[in-house]
């Protein structure tokens, strides 16, 4: 959540879409749990349909740094996996 936060303010639906197979009430849960620990914000528009989109805050635009570390080791974790695998099939 905290990673599409920061990418940019997005709507429940958006967030559902993004985060494929979670279910409803387990996305709501996430985002009430994030807006409480104030590392998001809320905040509802009245259209002809309720709009509610979710933000990082400051406090949750300082996570930031951590996530992108935890991002580029999953990139080199993955590229030395696929290393790995390539090695293992040249040399069978």
């Amino acid at each position: 959540m905290l990673y599409e936060l920061a990418i940019a303010p997005q709507r429940f639906n958006e967030l559902q879409r993004l985060n494929e197979g979670i279910s409803h009430k387990v996305l709501t849960e996430t985002l009430r749990r994030l807006e409480r620990d104030g590392l998001i914000s809320r905040s509802a528009s009245q259209g002809a349909v309720l709009s509610v989109e979710y933000a990082l805050t400051e406090h949750g635009r300082s996570v930031r740094p951590v996530l992108d570390a935890m991002i580029a080791w999953g990139h080199q974790h993955l590229a030395e996996q696929d290393a790995m695998m390539q090695g293992r099939r040249s040399s069978s």
